[in-house]
């Protein structure tokens, strides 16, 4: 199903949306750019900003979001080992200041970090 979408607050840009994607990519044109770029850079003092500079976390949060948090079928969508998810986890898990991906609370703030992160590409 395909709707379309025209911001109201002044934002000069249609876009066609599936409904069924309507999250992040919908809610974050409507943040103030001032308030989402600090949630971003003040999450677990920056550190989760970091993480997504230097790695592909971002690849791995969709991924598993995407397989309902289903480490195999996110390995398999990846073309990488089981193990290897497993591993990005972990090191994401560290890196973020114990942000689990693994735990569906810590996986939305992680999204939302990273969308945020993809949209004004900081």
């Amino acid at each position: 199903m395909l709707c379309w979408l025209e911001p109201e607050l002044g934002i000069q840009m249609k876009k066609i949306h599936f409904v069924d994607n309507l999250a992040y990519d919908y809610v974050i044109p409507y943040l103030k750019e001032n308030s989402a770029l600090y949630f971003l850079n003040t999450l677990k003092d920056g550190s989760v900003k970091r993480t997504f500079e230097r790695s592909n976390a971002g690849e791995t949060l969709e991924a598993l979001m995407k397989n309902d948090l289903n480490i195999s079928k996110t390995a398999e969508c990846l073309y990488v080992h089981r193990n290897t998810v497993l591993y990005r986890l972990e090191k994401m898990k560290k890196e973020t200041g114990g942000l689990d991906p693994k735990r569906a609370k810590d996986l939305f703030t992680l999204l939302l970090a990273y969308h945020i992160y993809l949209y004004y590409e900081v």
